[in-house]
């Protein structure tokens, strides 16, 4: 089952982020910490749910089984003298528990963002996603995203 979360159940994602975090943090430690703080954690996703924007699902295979989350945003583009104003969903942070992988939970949950992203009007989505993480490369591209983009950065 699929269903959405509020801020009162904002410590269920903090296990699920903390799969991320480690890849993020291995990979680019620049960026990420390694292991931080779960009431930290729990406290930054309880910000996200301030904003009337940000909404997120949460993958129960069976009761009382958190297995994923999906964290979802619409952002109202301005538009400027160069760029289209407009509206799109955005896929800010997805993660399933290893042990749930290859079952369908992650594609379940971008299935039911995009669902909730049509029935708030919308007709574009995106999300970002690190060039180190081929997972989820491969998971956007199956679900019909493609770069975009790129921001690169180095040193100086």
């Amino acid at each position: 089952m699929i269903r959405a979360i509020g801020a009162d159940e904002a410590h269920l994602l903090v296990p699920l982020n903390a799969i991320v975090q480690q890849v993020h943090a291995s990979r680019s430690p620049g960026h990420f910490y390694p292991d931080p703080a779960p009431a930290a954690v729990e406290t930054y996703f309880r910000s996200w749910f301030a904003n009337p924007a940000v909404s997120a699902l949460i993958a129960e295979p069976q009761a009382g089984v958190v297995a994923g989350y999906v964290m979802l945003e619409v952002h109202d583009i301005k538009g400027s003298a160069l760029t289209v104003p407009r509206r799109r969903g955005f896929v800010h942070h997805i993660a399933v528990l290893p042990e749930h992988r290859r079952q369908g939970i992650a594609s379940a949950l971008l299935t039911a963002a995009q669902a909730q992203f049509r029935a708030q009007g919308l007709t574009v989505w995106g999300t970002s996603y690190w060039l180190f993480n081929q997972a989820s490369a491969v998971l956007m591209t199956k679900h019909g995203l493609a770069p975009l983009h790129l921001v690169a950065e180095g040193p100086l």
